[in-house]
């Protein structure tokens, strides 16, 4: 585990639903100031462990830290002008327009009497742009298309402006192009100093996207480290059950996991 105080820690945590453990003992630190993505199959604990970082769940054991701080000690007002979550299943309020739903963003940074101001409106109009959905501003979010209002909830979250960000599954109901501008805008998120943590099930554009990837294996920490250090031939077919060729892509040069034909 790296020793980065300044960012997201998890230090010997422990998560449960019921009487299921779902998270053993994992310590991590999430980078600041990079693109961190979640690797897994289903059900090894991806969604809970990043809803657990967004101070969603209460550890049964071990801690969450940011800034070397307890989320616990945090207030949750507090916590969202420096979190930022989005979850795989958001749920809106009925016949929301998309710009209504981007201006929710900006609550934490606002007073329960203060003004609509000047930069409440420009973080919105920045978050609409990066996601293409400026067209889009004054359409209902329950017209839109699966695709389309992911963009506008991943709007909403960049609104919010957080220095962290953590996204579970951004690019569900995306085309692919659509992916493409999601991770390019994720990523120049961090080139501006922000933090990006996202589940994905993708290998290969989180191969390609990531700065670092963590790696979970039925409730622990299998590897973290850069694509190179955590993408092996052995291990994804260990963790996925998946046979792979790592090629150098060639775009990046970074490990490009192609699938092999099953016999």
């Amino acid at each position: 585990m790296t020793d980065d105080s300044e960012g997201l820690q998890t230090r010997h945590l422990v998560l449960s639903y019921g009487r299921r453990r779902v998270i053993e003992d994992v310590s991590l630190s999430v980078e600041p100031g990079r693109l961190t993505i979640i690797l897994g199959p289903n059900g090894c604990g991806k969604s809970t462990l990043l809803r657990a970082l967004a101070g969603q769940i209460r550890p049964d054991a071990g801690a969450v830290l940011l800034a070397g701080r307890p989320l616990r000690h945090i207030g949750a007002r507090a916590l969202a002008r420096r979190v930022g979550f989005l979850p795989q299943a958001p749920l809106a309020p009925e016949g929301i327009t998309v710009s209504a739903l981007v201006r929710l963003g900006r609550h934490p940074h606002r007073g329960p009497l203060s003004a609509w101001s000047a930069a409440d409106r420009a973080a919105c109009d920045r978050a609409l742009a990066a996601t293409g959905m400026s067209g889009l501003s004054a359409a209902p979010l329950d017209a839109l298309s699966g695709g389309q209002r992911q963009r506008a909830w991943i709007a909403m979250s960049l609104a919010q402006e957080t220095p962290t960000l953590l996204l579970d599954e951004p690019t569900t109901y995306l085309d692919l192009a659509h992916q493409i501008d999601v991770l390019e805008t994720l990523h120049a998120m961090t080139r501006q100093g922000r933090t990006v943590l996202a589940v994905l099930h993708d290998l290969q554009l989180a191969a390609r996207y990531a700065d670092r990837l963590i790696l979970l294996h039925e409730g622990r920490l299998k590897a973290e480290g850069t694509p190179a250090e955590v993408l092996t031939a052995a291990r994804v077919e260990d963790v996925f059950g998946l046979p792979v060729r790592l090629l150098d892509d060639p775009e990046t040069g970074r490990p490009l996991p192609i699938p092999r034909r099953r016999a």
